[in-house]
């Protein structure tokens, strides 16, 4: 597979092979055409079993406890240290600190729209 370097953070597939993957999985059980759709069917949309990117680089000394995934592909992950830091395309967009300390687990609600 073909790694791509998003930054000094993160590798991973590209975007495209990643809409790709989804669109073969998605043709194949004959799910919804367009990887886009904020309406889907998760069975058909989640690459389990992929290696699609890796967040390398020590930032500081926390574990991620959680991640999860909004419908527009940002990662949500919730350290151990009280952060939860949200990513988009493979950088960092927003490092929030919660005041009640550790986060144990991220839980990401279906949109209504």
């Amino acid at each position: 597979m073909e790694m791509y370097e998003y930054n000094r953070l993160v590798t991973g597939l590209p975007q495209h092979q990643i809409e790709d993957m989804l669109l073969q999985r998605m043709q194949k059980e004959g799910g919804e055409k367009d990887p886009t759709n904020s309406v889907r069917d998760t069975n058909t949309t989640e690459l389990k079993g992929e290696l699609a990117m890796t967040m390398g680089l020590q930032l500081r000394r926390a574990y991620v406890n959680s991640i999860g995934v909004l419908d527009n592909g940002t990662l949500i992950s919730g350290l151990d240290d009280g952060h939860v830091q949200f990513w988009r395309r493979g950088e960092m967009v927003k490092d929030a600190r919660h005041t009640g300390g550790c986060v144990d687990e991220v839980v990401i609600f279906p949109s209504s729209g």
